[in-house]
């Protein structure tokens, strides 16, 4: 089982001395760590499922005594799952399985663990988050497990006893919406439609997202949760919506803790 791990030029996430990252535009690297995983470099816009297909084959090809890759397919494309057929060079030939998991803009766990105590320890302003937020990077969710209101559409802005004090759902949201900018490098939100981008001249701890009309991302959530909780026995519970960053699509869950 081999792992495919995709990187942007800004995760800074350390493989063997001595790999180059790409020093233009759309340009790939790979490395392959001789432990089964093979990582993938990009700069720009993530790269298509073509581009990964290729740029696998290329690092398989590049391996000694693999004469040829026959064939490379994407057995569930969602999860990134794929298959690669080998040649040897002795004309034999043996099957690959692997995963390609995306860790654009370290959007993965340890990444959002870092934020979170970053927020939580920082001299000026700390911000404890009323409950646990988690990032899977295989499955590209992210979840927000709380004692947050039970019912009804105010439960996305009833106040919740968390360590700092009283927190909402949507203050942990805003706060998270923040980290993606400032810790994590996320340059650019898609949530509805609507492309959003970090506004430089304002200057609020959480969220500084919004569109090209200056209608906030915050909000924007805020409308969508609450139409979410009406059809959904009007609980915040379970509800979800996904949203793009920086090109790759997220699931965003909340959690109710008992």
């Amino acid at each position: 089982m081999a792992t495919v791990i995709i990187l942007d030029d800004r995760t800074g996430t350390e493989v063997d001395e001595g790999t180059e990252k790409p020093d233009a535009e759309g340009i790939y690297d790979t490395v392959y760590d001789g432990d089964e995983t093979i990582y993938i470099y990009y700069r720009g816009s993530v790269p298509s499922k073509i581009a990964q297909m290729n740029a696998i084959i290329d690092e398989l090809e590049s391996q000694v005594g693999i004469d040829h890759v026959e064939e490379v397919k994407l057995d569930d494309p969602s999860a990134g799952d794929f298959t690669a057929k080998l040649v040897r060079a002795n004309g034999s030939s043996a099957t690959l399985t692997g995963s390609i998991i995306l860790a654009t803009a370290k959007m993965d766990s340890d990444g959002m663990d870092d934020v979170i105590d970053e927020l939580e320890n920082q001299t000026t302003n700390p911000y404890k988050f009323g409950g646990d937020v988690t990032m899977d990077a295989k499955a590209h969710t992210v979840t927000f497990t709380g004692a947050y209101g039970t019912s009804g559409t105010d439960s996305i802005v009833t106040g919740v006893s968390g360590p700092g004090g009283s927190v909402t759902l949507l203050d942990d949201i805003a706060r998270f919406l923040g980290g993606l900018y400032r810790q994590m490098g996320v340059r650019a939100i898609v949530f509805d439609d609507e492309d959003y981008t970090w506004d430089v001249n304002r200057t609020l701890k959480g969220s500084n997202w919004v569109d090209s009309s200056s209608g906030t991302l915050v909000a924007a959530i805020e409308g969508k949760a609450s139409a979410a909780i009406t059809g959904n026995n009007n609980t915040i519970n379970g509800v979800s919506f996904t949203m793009e960053l920086d090109g790759v699509t997220w699931t965003v869950k909340i959690v109710l803790a008992s």
